[in-house]
């Protein structure tokens, strides 16, 4: 072989690596996975259905006794007797009130205090069919007051009932209740509001 031939045989060569180093390396992407598309479903979160509230009220009445005996001569006080006492009884109206009287006696230097309160608690029970929603975490009943606050209490996923109890006042709020159903992935949805509650 010649100079020319071998020096020809040598470029040759050199511009074959040099341009098989520069081309990019497509093996990877030749062998492409298919496109997988995730399609998500449409759920809608069903509420309790044949929701029924019940409610009442108990005003309890408690009175207070305080009798006191006073030294004549230094004027020094102490407790003869003190007693505490209460009933209740179911009520068709909200009773507050709070009176204090003092008379003389029973003994001599004695005098009684008297003092009664007066005060009405609402109680209220929810019931309801589960609702039908996969994953339901339990439910919610929600107090609903006029002035736009709202109070929550919340149940297991196996509950069809829910009872609490609160002053008597919020009747003046126009206190309605919803139960709503909580699912795992904090979805929600909410019966319809309840009738004013009332005693």
């Amino acid at each position: 072989m010649t100079t020319t031939r071998r020096a020809l045989a040598l470029l040759t060569l050199t511009l074959a690596v040099l341009v098989t180093a520069t081309l990019p390396a497509n093996a990877a992407f030749d062998d492409r996975a298919p496109a997988v598309t995730a399609t998500v479903g449409t759920l809608t979160v069903q509420p309790p259905t044949n929701v029924k509230v019940d409610s009442y009220c108990v005003v309890t009445s408690t009175e207070t006794r305080h009798t006191v005996y006073r030294d004549p001569v230094t004027g020094a006080t102490s407790t003869r007797s003190y007693s505490v006492t209460s009933s209740s009884q179911g009520t068709r109206t909200n009773q507050n009130g709070n009176t204090t009287s003092t008379v003389a006696g029973p003994g001599t230097n004695e005098t009684t205090t008297t003092t009664t309160t007066v005060d009405t608690e609402l109680y209220a029970t929810a019931s309801w069919t589960r609702s039908t929603t996969p994953d339901v975490q339990g439910y919610l009943m929600t107090a609903h007051l006029g002035n736009g606050y709202t109070f929550v209490m919340e149940q297991g996923a196996n509950s069809t009932s829910m009872s609490a109890n609160a002053d008597a006042d919020y009747i003046s709020t126009s206190l309605k209740l919803s139960i709503d159903t909580l699912t795992t992935y904090k979805w929600t949805a909410s019966s319809a509001l309840s009738k004013n509650l009332s005693c």
